[in-house]
C-alpha cells in the first residue's frame, strides 16, 4: 500500500477529498487504499482524490465501509496521522466509529 486513508467525513485537510462517500452521521467508517505499484500515475490519482473523484481508479483504489470493527496489521510499524498530526507508529491498529458517543451544541 501506498496510503490508507479512513474517515467518517469526506475531506481532509479541507481541499483532500479521500473518503468522498464518509458521512458524519451514517455509523460508518470509510476506508480508501491506495495500492503501490509502478505503473500508479500518482500525479493524476491525487489530482483526483482533491476532488473526490478517484474512485473511478479502480486497479490503483479500493474503497469501502464498514460499521463494525476494523484491524489493520503491517510487517513493520507504520506511522499514523491523525488530523495531519504524527500520534504514533505501529504494526497494527484497532479503529472502530462509535456512534453517538457525544454532542456538539451550537447557539
Amino acid at each position: 500500500m501506498l496510503a490508507v486513508f479512513l474517515g467518517n467525513e469526506p475531506t481532509l485537510g479541507g481541499d483532500f477529498v479521500p473518503c468522498p462517500k464518509a458521512q458524519l452521521d451514517d455509523g460508518k467508517l470509510d476506508i480508501c487504499l491506495i495500492r503501490h505499484d509502478a505503473d500508479t500515475p500518482y500525479l493524476q490519482l491525487f489530482r483526483a482524490m482533491a476532488a473526490g473523484a478517484h474512485l473511478e481508479y479502480t486497479r490503483h483504489v479500493w474503497y469501502g465501509q464498514t460499521s463494525g470493527e476494523l484491524k489493520l496489521e503491517f510487517d513493520r510499524e507504520i506511522p499514523i496521522l491523525v488530523d495531519g498530526d504524527l500520534k504514533t507508529a505501529a504494526r497494527s491498529y484497532r479503529l472502530e466509529v462509535l456512534p453517538d458517543r457525544f454532542a456538539i451544541v451550537v447557539g
